[in-house]
């Protein structure tokens, strides 16, 4: 889960807002990061910003540029969703969620 957190332009504030969410992150027992706002001058895609880790370890707060934390992110969700599904799985619950049934997903895909 991804909690920005426009407000928090110190570590102070950045601890409120774990303090806060704490309930929410923790029923929903998923990775959790804070993210605090972009800082410094220049286009937003370059400018960094504050970004605590909160759940299910917490870790030391990072000042990260959005290309870094993006690559954290991508290599934290290939490395926990291939630990927990694999393709046909995956595509099974995308295919769960988007048809009622099997038998609707066949029709659509063999329709003219």
């Amino acid at each position: 889960m991804l909690i920005f957190a426009p407000n928090a332009t110190d570590a102070g504030h950045l601890e409120d807002y774990a303090r806060k969410m704490n309930p929410h992150y923790n029923h929903l027992n998923v990775p959790t990061w804070i993210i605090g706002p972009a800082l410094g001058e220049g286009p937003l895609i370059d400018r960094p910003a504050d970004v605590l880790k909160v759940w299910p370890a917490r870790e030391p707060i990072q000042r990260l540029p959005p290309a870094q934390f993006n690559s954290l992110l991508d290599q934290f969700v290939t490395r926990h969703c291939a630990a927990l599904w694999n393709k046909s799985t995956v595509l099974a619950f995308i295919c769960r969620r988007a048809y009622k049934s099997e038998s609707e997903l066949f029709d659509r895909l063999l329709a003219p």
